[in-house]
Formats: C-alpha cells, structure tokens, sequence
C-alpha cells in the first residue's frame, strides 16, 4: 500500500513542474515581480510625460519603451547621466545595478514667412526662424502709393505685427487694396447740381462731369474750394473732395428788365 502511495506523490510533482513556465519565457522586466536578485531602472523623462520603471535581472536587457511627449520639444534619447552625454544602447547594453536614464529632448523650431500681394511690400525680416515659445521680429505691410492695407491671410489686421509666444510655423500674405475717394458736389441758395452729386473714385481715376446750375436771376461764381471751371470735372484724384456750388444774385438797373423777361 505504502508503495502505491509513493507512486501517485510521483505522478503529481511531475504533472506540476511540467505546469511551470519555462524560465526563458518569463517576463523578468515586469516591475511587479518581487526579487531580491533584480535591479530597478527608472525613466526621468525631464519635463515630459511619465514611462514606467522597469525590473531586470542582472546582465539583462531593457525594453526599450515608447517614446515619450513634451510641448514643444523632440525626443532624442535616454542617456545614463543627467546632461545627456553618454546614450544607452537598447541593444547592447545589460543591467549591472539600479540605475536611472534619462530623457534628451531638442526644442522645436519654427519658420516665420510673411509675403506682399500685389501693390505692396514687406518691412522688416521676411524669412525667420524662432525657437518654441520664442517672439518673432516686427515686421510691416507696406502699400504702394494710392493704396492702403487690408490684412494678413490669417485674419490678423495688426500692422506692424509681431508673432509672440510662437508654437507652430507661420506663412502668411499681406493683402492690398487700391484707395477708393468720394467726390460730393452741392449746391449753394440761388442753384442747383446737374450730374453725379456723390461720386466714389479710385486713386488717381477721374470722376464724372457736374455742373452747377443757377436759378433764374441768379449767376454761377465760383466753387467752395476755389475752382471756377463749369461744368466740372476732377481728374487724378489723389484724395476726398467737396465742394459747394456758390451763386450770386444778378443786379439789374432800375427800369432795365432782366434779359429772360425781355
């Protein structure tokens, strides 16, 4: 009996060390596995986001984690001294201690490009480069004569503009539109305006002829802003206009009718 009982404790260890894992398939880099013959390895990522530590048997390998982020910057690395000048090699290297690695990071760096449309310039440095965060140089749309800036591709109406805290490149185009100037003609008591009384007219165009018309016994003199051509017409107009149509009453001798009476 005593040997049929030897026999069947026999069977069962056999069934539960084949139940075993081999050791060469088992996780030893998982940080929650408890021995004393192992050797933490922390991540310090220096200012960007968390990696787990890891536990390694000594003469190991690392496993290589996923990369990690941080605004701004590009991941470069893990270096085993904290100014980052000596790198660690996934590959070839192997665990003898405890040990840290640490992150290298580069900070970005953006382009700024502004550009003129037609009828104008750019002022100031039109091709930049700026590191993460950093503020661009001023730089100004200027228009050509007789026109006047509108904005900025992106919407932006600042001119002089300076891009500040810059995250991402720029590339924008100043737009340009030719001045556009009213013409008003009225007329003064005794008269009154033949022709397009309100005119608007592009920088040096011409407007359109007005005359001034007087009332019965009355005279055209002259025009507010001095002129006393009739009809009128403003040519090359370089800026607003406005002008009053000046009559005077005609003095008759007495007994003398006027000459629209005779």
């Amino acid at each position: 009996m005593g040997r049929v009982d030897m026999r069947a404790f026999g069977i069962i260890a056999v069934c539960m060390l084949a139940c075993l894992p081999p050791a060469c398939e088992r996780n030893t880099n998982d940080p929650t596995v408890a021995s004393a013959n192992r050797h933490i390895v922390t991540f310090d990522s220096l200012g960007g986001s968390a990696i787990n530590q890891q536990a390694v048997a000594p003469g190991e390998r690392l496993v290589e984690p996923a990369a990690p982020s941080r605004a701004g910057h590009t991941f470069t690395g893990w270096f085993t001294d904290p100014a980052c000048s000596k790198p660690w090699n996934f590959k070839a290297n192997t665990i003898t201690g405890d040990s840290t690695l640490y992150a290298r990071w580069s900070v970005n760096r953006y382009t700024l490009r502004y550009a003129a449309g037609p009828n104008g310039s750019i002022g100031g440095p039109a091709m930049q480069a700026v590191s993460h965060g950093e503020s661009g140089a001023t730089v100004t749309a200027i228009p050509a004569r007789g026109h006047h800036f509108v904005q900025w591709s992106d919407g932006s109406t600042a001119n002089p503009r300076t891009d500040a805290a810059v995250t991402a490149n720029v590339s924008v185009t100043a737009a340009f539109l030719i001045k556009q100037y009213p013409l008003t003609y009225a007329p003064g008591a005794g008269g009154s305006i033949a022709g397009t009384a309100l005119q608007v007219v592009n920088h040096g165009a011409s407007g359109s002829p007005v005359t001034a018309v007087p009332n019965a016994g009355h005279r055209f003199a002259q025009w507010s802003d001095g002129s006393t051509a009739n009809p009128r017409t403003d040519a090359a107009v370089t800026g607003a206009i406005s002008a009053t149509a000046i009559f005077t009453a005609e003095k008759h001798r007495r007994g003398i009718a006027p000459p629209e009476s005779r």
